[in-house]
């Protein structure tokens, strides 16, 4: 179990593959250039970029605003000294095409096996000249595989030489015994990479997520603003933020991910996302009847209202009744870009009594 102190696992960046399902497969080569950027400049360490779907899609009649080629020069052409890399599925995409993309130096591939085309999955990646690429693979609909099963293709896996396997809710329906089991039956079978990729169909994405980090898996898949087919992913907001509450290192900047998923991807949804705020609420128990207060008093004081979030709750630790004015006066001069601010209109009624 991860304590306090103790590092935590690596966050897996997919916003630019699976949160392309949310909008339709309509993100351009530019804009995945620039969120590309956006990502490895916040640290992370993995980006995926392109089709939803995967290698191949596009030209097999699933449309995209892209082609493979076009995605990962945008991805090579930004992600400086970050992996960035594609989804195939053995069928989908060819041989040739994955190697295609491999060739405009993609740092990492997932490969997503089907349950009952396991062995046909593993003759497609000893066909593919890997070279010095990471092959991580996706064990698709893994509830549909028992805890045993999925420990003796962790080992069949680890035999061919792959660098890493996920576990992965594909229906966002796997309860938390399930996902355990499995986890600590991957978990027993092998020494390399385990990774997790949750769907949020039944609001469990991030627990999931936080279960198996504490069975030692070491990559958690995420998006930003949770973004992603069906329901969405683990957010990587949010799973940030829990990683802050508990305690555990990392290495990124709370604020500057949450600010990233609000201006760059917020836009492209549909239907609006969450505010960063929101998220921030949860991470220092600020009651959000209070945000349109917040707002104000960061507006009045020139202060960023997420920092006066974070400053406001460091300071209750031995001042439990200081008021956001007060906070605001000892943030003077730590202002960061504003950037478009919190809209309180969803927020109904007036503050309740007491402290936020």
């Amino acid at each position: 179990m991860i304590s306090t102190g103790e590092a935590a696992p690596q966050i897996f960046e997919c916003t630019l593959r699976d949160g392309s399902y949310a909008v339709d497969f309509a993100f351009t080569a530019d804009y995945t250039a620039t969120v590309v950027q956006a990502l490895a400049e916040l640290g992370f360490p993995y980006i995926e970029v392109g089709h939803g779907v995967g290698i191949g899609a596009h030209t097999r009649g699933i449309e995209a605003a892209a082609t493979d080629l076009e995605y990962a020069r945008a991805a090579a052409s930004t992600a400086g000294d970050q992996l960035w890399g594609m989804f195939a599925i053995p069928g989908m995409a060819d041989v040739q095409e994955v190697e295609a993309v491999l060739a405009e130096g993609a740092g990492f591939m997932r490969v997503g096996l089907d349950p009952e085309r396991f062995d046909e999955g593993l003759r497609f990646i000893e066909k593919v000249n890997w070279g010095d690429t990471k092959v991580f693979v996706n064990f698709m609909k893994s509830h549909a595989l028992s805890p045993d099963e999925m420990g003796e293709r962790v080992r069949l896996l680890d035999a061919a030489g792959v660098d890493g396997a996920y576990l992965v809710d594909s229906s966002g329906g796997m309860l938390p015994s399930e996902i355990r089991d499995r986890a600590d039956a991957m978990r027993s079978a092998s020494g390399f990479l385990l990774g997790f990729h949750g769907h949020d169909n039944l609001g469990l994405a991030t627990a999931h997520a936080l279960s198996v980090a504490d069975c030692g898996f070491d990559i958690i898949d995420a998006t930003l603003q949770g973004l992603g087919r069906s329901a969405g992913n683990t957010s990587s907001e949010r799973f940030i933020g829990l990683m802050t509450r508990l305690g555990w290192q990392h290495d990124y900047d709370l604020i500057s991910v949450l600010k990233a998923g609000q201006e760059l991807v917020r836009p492209q949804i549909p239907q609006a996302g969450y505010s960063g705020l929101d998220t921030l609420s949860g991470v220092y128990f600020f009651h959000t009847s209070f945000l349109p207060q917040l707002v104000e008093v960061g507006e009045r004081y020139g202060v960023d209202p997420h920092l006066l979030m974070q400053g406001h709750y460091e300071m209750r630790q031995t001042a439990p009744e200081v008021s956001l004015d007060q906070a605001a006066v000892a943030l003077g001069g730590q202002e960061r870009e504003l950037g478009e601010l919190h809209s309180a209109e969803r927020y109904f009624g007036v503050p309740e009594t007491g402290s936020p």
